[in-house]
């Protein structure tokens, strides 16, 4: 006899639907009617079951009660969480006005020849009445003298404390059709403004190391990034060596990306499950081999279970210098 479809399998399906179905939305709906409306369909899936007792129409009612209700769940729940990322915004009346903030070098700084761009961390807002987003993209420029001299960009460095005077806006950018969109990227990644540092005797570093846990791990990307650029000064596949190992792929020049793109090899640069898993393997398997060489070791812990835990351990410290992508964690859990 074969086995019936399992009532979580459909129920994972429906929340799955849910969350698509957010997605086709022209503007986001209110979150509580639909939470509201699964637990009036899970309340319901219940009360089947338990008055019409294990008869065959009443598993099809409390099973498609309990489908509906998690599509109303999945519906609910994503619509919660991008009413959340969006409330976190920049209100029109302070863009393009100098607000003082400290804050933390939140991820790798890119410097160009214009200055330095990095992710900011708001820790605090000593502007009166200020309201700005907690994750800011600023840029510190460069300032030109009259005698043609630029003024240089502080060494920024990640995880350090900064109090800088900064101007903002809103996330805007370029809606050409098949071109980059940066409004859903800064949206991926947590800005919800971007800006600049103005000149000014306020900005200044608080502190070298603010020593929050994330800053450890961009600390060490930062330092791995610096040894392979010194050791390959002048090598063109630099950025390809620094992206494979960190994730950071802002380090490829944008020629080297067109080749990869008309190739059809980008995928290949950016890490994913399969970096992650052959990474894992290679550790799980030399683990593996010296393990087995051991009789004291063995006779308390299978090889096996020794290659599959160093294999995890190492796939966890890969991914989080990867900087923790959604495609890595994904092949990691």
């Amino acid at each position: 006899m074969p086995a019936r479809p399992s009532v979580l399998l459909f129920a994972l399906l429906a929340f799955a639907a849910g969350v698509l179905l957010l997605q086709w939305q022209a503007a986001l709906p209110p979150v509580m009617p639909w939470l509201g409306a699964a637990a009036f369909a899970a309340a319901g899936s219940v009360g089947a079951r338990a008055l019409a007792g294990p008869a065959p129409v009443a598993r099809g009612i409390a099973m498609g009660l309990a489908v509906l209700t998690a599509g109303a769940l999945g519906f609910g729940y994503a619509a919660g969480r991008a009413e959340l990322r969006l409330a976190d915004a920049l209100p029109p009346e302070w863009e393009g006005e100098d607000i003082t903030l400290v804050g933390v070098v939140d991820d790798l700084p890119q410097p160009s020849e214009r200055g330095t761009r990095f992710a900011f961390a708001v820790e605090g807002v000593e502007t009166s009445g200020a309201i700005v987003p907690a994750r800011l993209s600023l840029a510190w420029y460069g300032q030109w003298q009259r005698g043609g001299s630029i003024d240089p960009v502080p060494a920024i460095v990640a995880g350090e404390r900064w109090r800088v005077v900064v101007r903002l806006k809103r996330p805007h950018g370029t809606v050409n059709p098949h071109g980059f969109d940066v409004e859903a990227w800064l949206l991926e990644n947590g800005l919800r403004a971007t800006g600049y540092v103005r000149p000014d005797e306020r900005n200044a570093r608080q502190d070298a190391f603010a020593g929050r846990a994330p800053d450890y791990i961009q600390r060490a990307r930062e330092n791995i990034r610096a040894r392979i650029l010194a050791a390959l000064p002048d090598a063109p596949y630099a950025g390809v060596i620094v992206a494979l190992t960190i994730g950071e792929e802002r380090a490829i020049p944008e020629a080297q990306w067109r080749i990869f793109n008309r190739t059809g090899i980008g995928h290949l640069i950016s890490i994913s499950g399969l970096h992650v898993t052959v990474f894992a393997t290679l550790a799980g398997g030399l683990a593996f081999a010296l393990a087995r060489r051991s009789v004291r070791l063995t006779t308390r812990i299978p090889a096996r279970k020794v290659a599959a835990a160093v294999g995890v351990f190492f796939a966890t410290v890969y991914v989080l210098l990867a900087g923790a992508g959604v495609p890595a964690v994904r092949t990691l859990l």
